[in-house]
């Protein structure tokens, strides 16, 4: 590379572009800390709760390092090349930088009217990407409403006059939401698939995040280019490079991480609703056999006793394999929870150390390009 020149003024910006990546990965930080939970897998199908803390906690040291590291430390060299250039004079800041080895090679920048930037802004706000998730539980697509027929049995009956209740507490002010009173039961048995849903679309904006933030440093490459040229530049342009690859591959990640989440509640839910039934067939054969002893006993050592007798029967019958079936459902849900708690933790791992997401470039790493540069 030859042909040193430097616009002092323009570079600053580049520093300053650098902070604003910073800042975005420490809303990130906020974002997932509060909208990605864990805490709530919780109740017989535990097993997918560490997956999720584990990845929760990978993400969080990721976008730590993408901030503090990545972008901030980047933003001081930059400031340390400025400082330098600023106490050098013209000629001797040229042979500084001739002096530079250089170490690798960025990817190849096409110039077009998309990419040039405009007084070095980026070309996305990459919070924007950060939505605020949509809450599950009063998903109409799944959250429970009480019909006319849930009267018919006693069971639903019961959970339709307490969702009525609480719901009207809740328009009051009283209580958060309505309560499903099933959900005390179905979700130790198949897990918080409202959640696991939530943590799914989280995920997925991140995915977005992060590709937003590589295309931003796309633009901030093709920007630092036009004012600041020579082996220094070329030195800084292999580590913006590197870690632009790097923010677009990991995007991959959390997408993947998506689909797990997403396959995983979609499974639950479903193991809610059969939950939910065989609940209500539990307790209505429960009732319908205290009844129907009741009728036995009243009508002992009479014609009817046989009739009353063979209907106890019955009853239990269908209660002992109704049971049977919860038990069944309980297991399939564990041995998917499983299933689900593996892809999440095998997905995307790209090191023998167990990390789903790749390794960032720092500035400070041994056998980093930014360690060359002047300041």
């Amino acid at each position: 590379m030859s042909g040193f020149s430097v616009d002092q003024e323009a570079l600053e910006k580049v520093g300053a572009s650098l902070r604003r990546q910073a800042e975005y990965c420490h809303e990130a930080v906020t974002y997932l800390g509060r909208h990605n939970s864990y805490q709530h897998s919780e109740g017989i199908i535990n097993v997918l709760n560490k997956a999720s803390e584990d990845l929760h906690y990978q993400v969080e040291d990721w976008l730590k390092t993408a901030a503090m590291y990545c972008f901030e430390e980047a933003a001081n060299r930059i400031d340390g090349a400025l400082r330098t250039y600023r106490h050098s004079d013209e000629e001797a800041a040229a042979d500084m930088d001739a002096a530079i080895e250089l170490i690798g090679s960025g990817g190849e920048l096409v110039l077009t009217p998309a990419t040039i930037p405009s007084d070095f802004r980026d070309r996305y706000d990459a919070t924007d990407a950060l939505r605020q998730p949509r809450d599950y539980r009063d998903h109409p697509d799944y959250a429970y409403s009480p019909a006319k027929l849930d009267h018919i049995s006693f069971a639903s009956g019961a959970r339709a006059v307490v969702h009525h209740g609480t719901s009207i507490a809740a328009s009051l002010g009283a209580m958060d939401g309505p309560w499903d009173i099933y959900e005390l039961f179905a979700k130790p048995m198949c897990g918080d698939w409202a959640q696991i849903k939530t943590n799914a679309e989280v995920m997925e904006h991140l995915a977005g995040f992060v590709r937003q933030l590589a295309e931003n440093l796309q633009a901030l490459r093709v920007g630092t280019a036009q004012v600041w040229t020579g082996n220094a530049a070329s030195l800084f342009d292999e580590y913006l490079y590197r870690l632009e690859t790097t923010l677009a591959r990991s995007a991959e990640t959390f997408t993947k991480a998506s689909e797990v989440y997403n396959l995983a509640a979609e499974a639950m839910a479903n193991k809610r609703q059969e939950m939910t039934f065989l609940f209500e067939q539990i307790f209505d054969l429960g009732l319908s056999l205290v009844f129907a002893a009741k009728a036995a006993a009243a009508t002992a050592m009479t014609p009817l006793v046989l009739a009353t007798g063979g209907a106890l029967l019955a009853i239990v019958r269908r209660l002992i394999t109704t049971l049977r079936n919860a038990v069944t459902l309980k297991n399939r849900a564990e041995l998917e929870a499983i299933e689900d708690a593996e892809d999440l933790t095998d997905l995307g791992l790209v090191d023998t150390s167990g990390n789903a997401l790749p390794k960032l470039p720092t500035p400070d790493e041994a056998g980093s390009a930014m360690t060359h540069l002047p300041g």
